[in-house]
């Protein structure tokens, strides 16, 4: 808020269960995965290439009056805790 004037924006991204090499371990446990499945509404891990629309957004002047926000791109968790 306190650089919002000088045209500085703060937001984040929350990113879901996503597929990566560092969270295979957790995609090949059954239970986890199964876990994952059942409580993201979407039903599936994301894909980080579905990062890159909350990122463009973020980036491009579509966003300038956006300050002090976290978009989570997470297949509808968060909307469900």
């Amino acid at each position: 808020a306190e650089w919002a004037g000088a045209n500085v924006q703060a937001n984040a991204i929350g990113p879901g269960y996503m597929k990566t090499d560092m969270t295979q371990v957790l995609q090949d446990d059954p239970a986890f995965d199964g876990w994952v499945r059942g409580r993201t509404p979407a039903g599936r891990w994301g894909d980080p290439e579905e990062l890159q629309g909350a990122v463009v957004f973020l980036a491009s002047p579509a966003s300038d009056y956006v300050n002090g926000q976290m978009l989570y791109v997470d297949g509808g968790m968060t909307a469900v805790l």
